[in-house]
């Protein structure tokens, strides 16, 4: 027998089981009719349930209501993509930023490796490929709007989540509402809050959302 043969037996007999299964009504050419009533009026639309979105100086506003996102009063779509600029060369930010809106991403999202930033305790690095300020506004000069996720757990899929390796050992427990664990977090994020200072979307600026853990 032949391999061309062989399988061609083969497809026959799924192609005779996949009959068998169909429904005695199909088979037999009988249609099924569906009938959809529309006639009942569209749930209102309403605002104000959830304390999201703000505005912006120059008379933008970012919102949230019941169904969907809007933006300037319209319906609003954020298409979004990950960049994680401490893994990747400074020098190649905006090459790579306009790709990807040239992709038809319009928010991109990173994370802020604590890890990377403070690798020694109470030392934080936020030059070269750590620039998070320079990253952020590269991004709002190719026109895209931003995500900043800012830990302190981010996962990533880097060493400890991104926590520091000397969090481990100390007398508190990490990821947790221990003061100890939270006086190191808070000291975090008022660097990355210096860092952010006048980018926001309140300031005109291209960062429309903080995302906490992950």
């Amino acid at each position: 027998m032949s391999g061309l043969n062989y399988f061609s037996k083969i497809a026959l007999a799924i192609c005779r089981v996949g009959l068998l299964a169909l429904p005695a009504a199909l088979l037999a050419g009988e249609a099924r009719v569906y009938n959809i009533n529309v006639s009942q009026p569209a749930a209102p639309v309403t605002r104000g349930k959830l304390d999201l979105g703000g505005s912006e100086g120059k008379g933008g506003s970012i919102a949230v209501n019941s169904f969907y996102l809007e933006q300037n009063g319209r319906p609003f779509i954020p298409v979004i993509g990950e960049f994680h600029y401490s893994r990747f060369p400074s020098q190649y930010w905006e090459e790579e930023l306009r790709k990807i809106k040239a992709g038809g991403i319009t928010v991109v999202a990173t994370y802020v490796f604590w890890n990377m930033h403070e690798r020694k305790e109470g030392e934080f690095d936020w030059s070269g490929d750590l620039n998070l300020r320079h990253f952020v506004e590269l991004a709002q000069k190719i026109g895209l709007q931003v995500i900043v996720r800012v830990g302190p757990f981010c996962h990533g899929e880097i060493r400890n989540g991104g926590l520091p390796d000397w969090l481990y050992g100390q007398p508190f427990e990490i990821r947790s509402n221990d003061s100890g664990y939270l006086e190191h977090v808070e000291k975090l994020y008022g660097e990355i809050a210096q860092q952010l200072r006048g980018l926001f979307y309140r300031d005109g600026g291209p960062i429309i959302g903080i995302q906490l853990e992950n």
